[in-house]
């Protein structure tokens, strides 16, 4: 992405949700980081692509440079709070909210270093 574009929609105290299927490795390097880092940006982490472990270690060093990261681990579906799903199996309702992904997701908190 040109930060051209990205430059127009900045503010600051901006909230940014980053939720691009594991493209979020490609858009935020350095500079992007660098521009966005009055805001606070929450990323999910596709931690199954290619090359993970080395895309993620680069991108949680870029974002320190500018950010206080907060790891938000994705919580368990309450899937007895669901009347609608009374009827089903349990097993049933994990697979009716399920997202299919291949594992569970996490999420990253970056917070501007004050």
């Amino acid at each position: 992405m040109k930060i051209e574009k990205i430059e127009r929609y900045l503010e600051e105290d901006s909230i940014f949700f980053i939720d691009i299927e594991g493209s979020e490795f490609n858009l935020l390097n350095i500079v992007i980081l660098s521009k966005l880092s009055n805001n606070v940006i929450v990323i999910e982490i596709y931690n199954w692509i290619d090359n993970f472990e080395d895309k993620y270690i680069k991108l949680l060093r870029d974002a320190n440079e500018f950010f206080t990261i907060e790891i938000i681990e994705s919580l368990n579906r309450p899937i007895h709070s669901r009347k609608e799903l009374d009827h089903f199996h349990e097993d049933n309702k994990f697979l009716l909210l399920s997202e299919g992904r291949p594992n569970r997701m996490r999420h990253l908190k970056l917070s501007p270093r004050i």
